[in-house]
């Protein structure tokens, strides 16, 4: 399973439910863990009962959001490997500009 990019409010409130001790993370607001559970169900990652006026009462993990925990239990977010690409070939280009002219100030 492909990692997802998860914001630390969808980690944290997904670690919550996970553990099953209390459903909402302390301090963040009714609102903050609607928006937050409505991420994490699009993702198929929870499944969440609805209070009218569309705040989160309950969540439970699905399938998919099991097996996402048991590969990445630390939610660690995927790699953007083009970023790292290019910061790389900035670095080199900058350390061949420098030995270029370090080069030819020593002629």
């Amino acid at each position: 399973m492909e990692r997802i990019k998860l914001s630390k409010n969808e980690k944290r409130l997904l670690r919550n439910i996970q553990s099953e001790v209390a459903y909402w993370p302390d301090g963040m607001s009714d609102e903050v863990v609607s928006c937050t559970a409505t991420s994490l169900e699009a993702h198929g990652l929870i499944h969440v009962i609805w209070e009218s006026g569309h705040i989160a009462r309950d969540a439970t993990l699905t399938e998919t959001g099991i097996a996402y925990l048991v590969q990445n239990p630390q939610l660690y977010n995927p790699i953007d490997w083009v970023k790292i690409g290019a910061i790389a070939a900035i670095v080199s280009a900058i350390g061949m500009i420098a030995g270029l002219i370090l080069a030819c100030t020593k002629m």
